[in-house]
């Protein structure tokens, strides 16, 4: 399901999760094989309620079972205009 991505520390990104479902995501740490980071909206669907996160929770995923949409704060996304 992943699509190759530079995935940055501090960015948000929508993630479509094989497993956890879809949620908004700020990453706070990237290795080769994980990402972690904050759920500032949405939450994870599980099948034990223990495991579900839900916004503000910090959360561990594996990078080949997501894919990764950034989203751009208002600076960056008028700043991407300019220079199309």
């Amino acid at each position: 399901m992943n699509i190759e991505m530079n995935i940055e520390v501090g960015k948000i990104y929508k993630v479509i999760h094989d497993r956890k479902g879809i949620f908004v995501l700020q990453v706070t740490s990237v290795n080769d094989e994980w990402i972690s980071g904050i759920i500032i909206d949405g939450e994870t669907n599980t099948v034990l309620r223990e495991n579900k996160s839900y916004e503000g929770d910090g959360i561990q995923i594996r990078k080949s079972l997501a894919s990764f949409s950034l989203i751009l704060s208002p600076s960056e996304k008028e700043e991407e205009d300019r220079n199309i």
